[in-house]
């Protein structure tokens, strides 16, 4: 199955295939079904028919409408963002916009809808956004005074109601193949259509658009047959839930960041234990080393008010106060405008000024130290309150069985923590025994191979081999053959694993690859970002002048931080949009030579049933 290969190297040509998983017909092929399959492009079911051309995409009418779209992305595409130039069918409009009622299901009622605040023919949203049309969307004045102009401003870019701003924000524009916007992502890459509420074309579920008469998801059920509408008004639903799928507590009801309720305070972080339940152990625990009280964690820290705002940077990773994620990120420092706790990310306020609000914003959703954004307890298993909503609190929900306070005992190993970011099991897949060396025109690897730093604390042995070219479609044989070799779903110069590699002639796309053209102060690719700011060099293993990287199946499952990015291996998106990193997919498909089972599954590179289609796997 195809990896969406342009999902982070942007190699100045368009490559936009959705990375989302297609459901499987149980024969090897994937099915042609649901919104993702029926726009990506692919001959998903091998049936000749490609998307809407296929009868098998008939249910997926988000994706496959008869609506005739017009210039502003929705029915009849009217003039000036008014009127009928954004979707119908859902909540918006004066009357639905003010009667009380999450009429849609998507977790937001009246003027807390952007479909009612982005239309500018709703007037009833006294705070709706100065710029929602075309002529307040390009008239050159920040009309809503929030420090973006015209289609910088989230209310002109990602309104369907716009269409004087070039971008990826209707549905017809999120489904058509294409990078609308020039910034390297097509379709349901781009954020701009997947984390889009207004867009249902990259929508798992029916919430939210549960008034169009549309089967958004693809099951079959539409509107308020799908269960996912039990929620919506409109479909006897009762009162809103928050946009993460339960009722969350009151503000006024979120324990304070204390040892009581986590593990943090010098007695529970040097006890041995995961007090908590979040995989983690003492002063491997951010509840620990992000607590300026905590004095047990040895090493320089930057975790304190005085310490975020003193010009210096304490912990020499290369990042000052409030531009270190261990002060924008961390709920016990006020001076940074931020959202970094439960109580910020639950109070439905851009706190840090970034266009994203609570669960939306990554420093809500991707921090650890925030609960009301998890849809599982681990890592609550103290603060009595049932956090993912499933009815269970604490050590009565089967989330904290490893929660120490639940009864766990530590491993023998005295709870060292296991490899962040889902590293495969230890025999999973021993690589050749030749070491996989690279053909004569395969391109040499880094050096170190996309070794980790030697203080990962994870065994060798229990790592996948270092990067190897030979395992995957690269070099000048492979990448001129007509054939995926390595299972991506991409061919010879459509593959990144080509674009990449130095060594590769036969491609002649404008390319950034390679330490001398990821150093030589040109944007040899022509799309806006310059070696190492560009994704092409930073997050690829042919690459070593960028620094330390998470780049690579070894660097993503070592449980180390090697970027200094803030997140750690499946984490960090330099590992799960990465298509040099098989690790953190659930799928063998595009690494099916390099000797790893890279999804766990027990099956190594051909013996694989995703590999099918590989090329390696055909000559066998």
């Amino acid at each position: 199955m195809s990896h969406g290969m342009m999902r982070f190297f942007m190699a100045g040509v368009l490559l936009g295939a959705v990375g989302c998983e297609a459901r499987s017909d149980g024969d090897g092929t994937a099915a042609e079904q649901g919104n993702v399959a029926c726009s990506d492009g692919l001959d998903n079911d091998q049936d000749g028919q490609i998307d809407c051309d296929d009868p098998s995409c008939s249910t997926a009418r988000s994706a496959c409408p008869s609506l005739d779209m017009g210039p502003g992305g929705g029915p009849g595409g009217g003039p000036g963002g008014g009127p009928g130039g954004g979707p119908t069918g859902n909540e918006t409009g004066n009357a639905l916009c003010s009667d009380g009622l999450d009429n849609d299901g998507d977790g937001f009622t009246d003027c807390a809808d952007r479909h009612c605040t982005y239309n500018p023919a709703v007037t009833v949203c006294a705070d709706a956004p100065g710029e929602r049309t075309n002529d307040t969307c390009s008239n050159g004045v920040d009309d809503d005074g929030n420090g973006f102009v015209d289609c910088d401003d989230f209310s002109c870019s990602q309104n369907p109601w716009v269409s004087v701003c070039p971008g990826e924000n209707t549905d017809a524009l999120c489904r058509d193949g294409l990078d609308n916007d020039g910034n390297g992502f097509a379709d349901c890459d781009d954020f701009g259509c997947s984390r889009n509420a207004l867009v249902s074309a990259c929508a798992e579920g029916e919430a939210g658009f549960c008034l169009d008469d549309v089967d958004n998801d693809g099951d079959g059920m539409t509107d308020c047959d799908d269960p996912d509408c039990a929620v919506a008004a409109a479909c006897g639903g009762g009162p809103a839930p928050q946009r993460d799928g339960g009722m969350r507590p009151p503000v006024g009801d979120i324990p304070p960041l204390t040892g009581e309720f986590h593990e943090t305070g010098d007695e529970r972080c040097s006890n041995g234990v995961d007090d908590d339940g979040d995989g983690r152990v003492d002063c491997d625990d951010r509840h620990c080393t992000y607590n300026p009280n905590v004095t047990v964690c040895p090493g320089a820290r930057e975790n304190s008010d005085a310490l975020c705002s003193d010009g210096v940077n304490q912990d020499g990773n290369d990042f000052t106060d409030c531009d270190d994620f261990s002060c924008s990120q961390n709920p016990w420092v006020t001076v940074c405008d931020s959202e970094a706790s439960d109580v910020l990310c639950s109070d439905g306020i851009d706190n840090d000024g970034n266009r994203f609000v609570d669960c939306d914003d990554f420093g809500c959703s991707r921090s650890a130290l925030v609960s009301v954004c998890r849809d599982d307890e681990a890592g609550f298993c103290l603060d009595g309150i049932d956090n993912d909503q499933d009815g269970d609190v604490d050590c009565a929900d089967t989330d904290c069985a490893g929660a120490s306070v639940c009864g766990a005992q530590p491993p023998a190993d005295g709870g060292a923590p296991p490899a962040d970011g889902g590293a495969p099991p230890a025999d999973g897949g021993a690589p050749p025994a030749d070491g996989g060396a690279p053909p004569a025109d395969g391109g040499a690897p880094p050096a170190d191979g996309g070794a980790p730093p030697g203080d990962s604390g994870v065994p060798p042995e229990d790592l996948p081999p270092p990067f190897d070219p030979a395992g995957f479609e690269t070099g000048d044989a492979l990448c001129a053959n007509g054939v995926d070799d390595d299972g991506d779903g991409d061919v010879d110069c459509d593959d990144i694993h080509c674009l990449a590699n130095p060594a590769v002639t036969v491609c002649d796309a404008p390319r950034e690859a390679g330490d001398e053209a990821c150093s030589n102060g040109m944007d040899d690719d022509q799309n806006g970002f310059m070696d190492c700011d560009d994704f092409a060099c930073s997050r690829s293993p042919f690459v070593t002048v960028c620094g330390a990287q998470e780049n690579s199946d070894r660097a993503c499952s070592d449980g180390v931080d090697n970027d200094d990015s803030g997140h750690t291996d499946c984490d960090d998106f330099a590992c799960s949009r990465n298509d040099f990193v098989g690790v953190c997919d659930d799928t063998e498909g595009g690494f099916c030579g390099d000797g790893w089972d890279n999804d766990g599954d027990g099956d190594v590179d051909c013996a694989d049933s995703d590999c099918a289609e590989a090329g390696f796997c055909a000559q066998q």
